[in-house]
């Protein structure tokens, strides 16, 4: 997956958006991963094949050591807060959403290599 980080993302957008047209980009902000930009379409296909129940060939794979299913990489959804808790912070949705994003890189690095 080729990366770019914020600064050139501002800089040279449509470099990106070309390379982003190719495949997933990783956007990275002060040398950290934070984001994966792709295109609608590879985005639509990355949700419908999570979605997607294991099919009989499919379970064989995910037997072997070192696999786990792809429900297991998508972000577990966070549980809604009580009455008494404080709302979630700027800082920590922004850190919430890098942690999704990093989830679904990995999805994305593992369905890639499937293919």
């Amino acid at each position: 997956m080729r990366g770019f980080t914020a600064t050139e993302l501002a800089n040279n957008t449509g470099d990106v958006l070309i390379a982003a047209s190719r495949g997933a980009v990783e956007i990275s902000r002060h040398g950290k991963p934070q984001f994966v930009l792709m295109t609608l379409k590879k985005f639509e296909q990355l949700n419908v094949r999570a979605k997607a129940p294991v099919k009989q060939q499919d379970s064989r794979l995910l037997d072997q050591p070192g696999r786990r299913p792809p429900e297991a990489a998508q972000p577990k959804p966070t549980p809604e807060p009580e009455a008494t808790e404080p709302k979630e912070t700027p800082a920590e949705l922004a850190n919430r959403n890098a942690r999704d994003a990093l989830d679904l890189m990995a999805a994305l690095q593992a369905w890639e290599s499937n293919e």
